[in-house]
């Protein structure tokens, strides 16, 4: 028996309605559990942010103070001899013998070379002549004066002989004086045939060999450097804004790294009373004793100041500054535990920590490490480190 065409055609389209009903269903009860679940992670979302921003953040402060602390002050400088002469020739000639050279201590006065100058020693030789010559007719002319004097009064002798003979003695008598002069400048020129040191000291240059023409000539190199190291001179530049409060008398310190752990004492001796135009420097020059001769001339130094301050200045840590477009600034907590943004000018750099000349008050509670959701306004429950402190 065969089935009926129709209702077999009827029961398939119910399945297929029923079948469309339930994945609509499961669509709807899909987009519906989306839905739902987006607005519950909504709300979770605008909970946490709100939960968040009611929380108050905790900050490190510290209490600024102004400092009257000495000014830190490390520079770079150099050290130069007490005295350095440069020795050249004084009379032409050639070297005869040279007993030092570089290095060689030596004591005022001590010859350090010989100049064989022939020329000189028999210019010696013709004033000396010149000089016997002088004396002797002086002795002449002082005879004849005499006898013309006891001679006169007998008529013997006319008093213009006389005359003649007493004025011929004072002629002979200046040409000694001339003589005795010519001779003590000759001998003099001859003395500077050898060449000596002008104080205690160290040689430390030498352009000079035995057999060599020197020339007494200003403009020649000079023959020896003597330098006198018992004490020192550091120079040093010091920037303008400390030249004003450095004065003569203060204390300085210097190291140098060939003497690694030696502190070495020294006194400002002398400043230049102007700044250098070009660098805006001001020239210093201290005393440094060195009896023992630990040191040298021409080391690298590293000079430490403490100078007095012109006025008082806060100290704060670098971690507190803010660098911003619009300039640097701070940030403090006011007595309602609320941030104040504060713009600063700043001073002297030290690395770790700073100076600021403007902008924030003495006694301010300072955020030393400021988070950066933080802003004019915020909130904050600050921690007072009593420890910090900053000069």
């Amino acid at each position: 028996m065969s089935s009926d065409p129709v209702m077999s055609h009827s029961g398939h389209e119910r399945r297929r309605l029923s079948t469309g009903i339930v994945a609509g269903l499961a669509v709807i009860v899909a987009v519906g559990y989306g839905v739902y679940t987006h607005v519950e992670r909504a709300h979770a979302v605008t909970a946490t942010a709100r939960e968040r921003d009611q929380q108050v953040p905790d900050v490190r402060t510290m209490i600024a103070r102004a400092s009257t602390q000495p000014l830190s002050l490390d520079l770079p400088g150099e050290t130069v001899g007490i005295e350095t002469t440069p020795i050249g020739a004084r009379a032409s000639g050639y070297i005869d013998k040279r007993f030092v050279d570089i290095g060689t201590p030596v004591q005022a006065g001590q010859v350090l070379a010989v100049i064989r100058a022939p020329e000189l020693d028999h210019r010696v030789e013709q004033a000396q002549a010149t000089l016997a010559q002088a004396r002797a007719n002086l002795a002449l002319a002082q005879i004849t004066a005499r006898r013309s004097g006891g001679l006169v009064g007998g008529g013997a002798v006319s008093k213009q002989n006389f005359d003649v003979d007493r004025l011929t003695q004072n002629a002979r008598q200046a040409e000694q004086k001339a003589a005795d002069a010519v001779l003590a400048e000759t001998a003099q020129r001859q003395a500077y045939t050898s060449i000596t040191a002008p104080y205690d000291g160290v040689v430390t240059g030498r352009a000079v060999e035995a057999g060599d023409l020197v020339s007494a000539d200003s403009t020649a190199r000079p023959l020896f450097v003597v330098t006198r190291t018992d004490r020192l001179r550091v120079r040093v530049h010091v920037p303008q804004d400390a030249a004003l409060t450095l004065k003569v008398g203060e204390p300085a310190s210097m190291s140098v790294p060939e003497r690694p752990g030696q502190i070495f004492k020294g006194t400002v001796t002398r400043t230049g009373h102007a700044l250098e135009q070009g660098s805006r420097m001001l020239p210093v020059e201290i005393d440094i004793d060195n009896h023992d001769n630990r040191l040298t001339a021409g080391l690298y130094a590293e000079i430490h100041f403490d100078l007095p301050r012109a006025a008082p200045v806060i100290m704060v840590p670098s971690e507190a500054l803010n660098y911003e477009a619009d300039g640097l600034s701070v940030e403090t907590v006011e007595t309602d535990n609320k941030i104040a943004v504060r713009k600063v000018k700043i001073g002297r750099d030290y690395g770790d920590h700073l100076e600021i000349l403007d902008g924030l008050p003495d006694g301010s509670q300072l955020v030393v490490h400021p988070p950066s959701a933080l802003h004019e306004g915020s909130v904050v429950a600050p921690q007072l480190d009593k420890s910090l402190k900053v000069f």
